[in-house]
């Protein structure tokens, strides 16, 4: 029988058959992070494959397929998505992750939906608590993407019905 360079047996049989690629794949790139520093204020929407930290204000969703980390300074006005959430500041909005940690100093004003949820000593959440067997964040990222194309196509529709303002005559005379 015959083995490879590892030791490990062949299927092969002949000897003349060259060994199967043994280079070791490249290894897989972390995840990128994202930062929101602590004097910084943002208004929009924020979508990432990676990890997300924020430790200043920020009003409007976060989707990611990474973790959230929410520190102590940060200020969040809108819904949160994404693999594990650690609150450790303050959120009003609703938060839809596998993990959710809600630290001591972490403020919640919003619906949790999760798998897995701790909370420490002197941590505050007001709003309902959902516990699922398996929670799906693709497919949470997929339709907060379709509910915000639909309304972006309502938003333009909108703007199509309007009617047109009627022109404006202006005449203009000179002083001589």
């Amino acid at each position: 029988m015959f083995r490879d360079k590892f030791g490990a047996p062949r299927t092969d049989t002949s000897p003349d058959t060259p060994p199967s690629s043994s280079v070791p794949a490249a290894p897989a790139r972390p995840p990128s992070e994202t930062i929101l520093g602590t004097d910084t204020q943002f208004v929009g929407t924020l979508s990432s494959k990676g990890h997300i930290r924020v430790d200043g204000t920020f009003h409007g969703p976060i989707t990611t397929e990474g973790r959230i980390l929410l520190t102590e300074q940060a200020n969040i006005e809108g819904d949160l998505i994404g693999d594990s959430v650690m609150v450790s500041g303050s959120v009003r909005g609703d938060i839809f992750a596998r993990k959710i940690a809600v630290m001591r100093t972490g403020r919640v004003w919003g619906n949790l939906r999760a798998e897995q949820l701790a909370t420490e000593e002197g941590s505050f959440i007001q709003g309902q608590i959902t516990m699922e067997v398996k929670v799906d964040v693709l497919a949470a990222i997929a339709d907060r993407n379709a509910e915000k194309q639909l309304t972006e196509i309502d938003a333009a529709e909108a703007q199509i019905d309007e009617p047109l303002p009627e022109p404006v005559s202006v005449t203009v005379r000179q002083r001589r």
